[in-house]
């Protein structure tokens, strides 16, 4: 006998911090198999999970603001493709136009958050509108949006801190993107390819 459906949740009516819980639940990769726990473990910051563990301390803004808005996107979104929590697709595409409208009206009004937190915003749009795309021109017009948006800062401005987070995170998705669409992306410039990754006053070793 099948098991019962559980009901769809309301993932909007959570308190963001549940929301950002969730998001980093399905980001980060489960801890190490049981039988290594003997083993002394130190932080293991995942490369496509990076840019997920710093919404918490990115997301200090009201609900009203660009990234909690964009995060609450993504939240339900992801919510929409998992058997668990089933968040109605109506629910998603709704956090999304608010989230974009949200951003739209903070870049109107010249209200934007630091580059750090808008960069934030936009990949949380990205990747829910790759997951649940609300037009054929969205994701690629927020892939763009991150990429100009990275490249106001030099190379070694990602070395260390949430702004290295932020793009060991951003870097695997901006490269299958531009994989999958055939075109050239800054990534494969010698400068980005080394400086990142290059010793900085807080940088720590990111695991595969």
């Amino acid at each position: 006998m099948a098991a019962p459906m559980l009901p769809p949740i309301r993932l909007l009516s959570w308190p963001l911090r549940d929301v950002i819980s969730f998001c980093v639940q399905n980001f980060v990769p489960v801890p190490e198999h049981p039988l290594l726990s003997d083993y002394p473990r130190r932080p293991r910051p995942q490369m496509c999970g990076a840019w997920v563990e710093a919404l918490p301390e990115l997301a200090i803004g009201g609900d009203a603001e660009p990234l909690p808005s964009a995060i609450k996107a993504l939240g339900v979104t992801l919510a929409a493709f998992s058997q668990t929590t089933r968040a109605p697709i109506p629910d998603a595409l709704e956090a999304q136009c608010a989230a974009i409208g949200t951003l739209q009206s903070a870049i109107r009004d010249n209200t934007v958050s630091p580059s750090n937190e808008l960069a934030a915003t936009i990949m949380c749009l990205f990747v829910s509108e790759m997951l649940l795309p609300t037009s054929a021109m969205s994701s690629v017009i927020h892939e763009r949006g991150i990429g100009d948006l990275i490249r106001v800062n030099q190379p070694s401005f990602y070395s260390f801190g949430v702004p290295h987070k932020l793009f060991v995170g951003f870097r695997p998705t901006l490269m299958l993107h531009a994989f999958l669409n055939r075109k050239s992306t800054f990534l494969a410039d010698d400068d980005w390819k080394s400086e990142p990754f290059e010793p900085g006053p807080e940088s720590f070793r990111v695991d595969v």
